[in-house]
């Protein structure tokens, strides 16, 4: 995919911001990538992760936000 996108060789790096809601569900995802195209299938990827325990406060479930970078190199 990244030789069809004209990236360079080269280490590329795309943040990954979502909430775990009460529920355990995956919301309010953001992306931040190099390209459109590597930003929506980062987005896609996120989103298709499986339902989470969602954290707890003083035994009350409560909405957690999560950082994930996604680190890759292209040759």
């Amino acid at each position: 995919m990244a030789e069809n996108l004209g990236l360079a060789s080269g280490k590329y790096r795309i943040q990954t911001e979502f909430i775990i809601d009460k529920q355990g569900n995956v919301v309010d995802v953001k992306v931040r990538a190099p390209h459109i195209k590597l930003k929506k299938e980062a987005k896609k990827l996120v989103q298709l992760f499986p339902k989470f325990t969602p954290g707890k406060m003083q035994t009350k479930p409560v909405k957690v936000k999560y950082n994930l970078p996604i680190t890759f190199m292209i040759q």
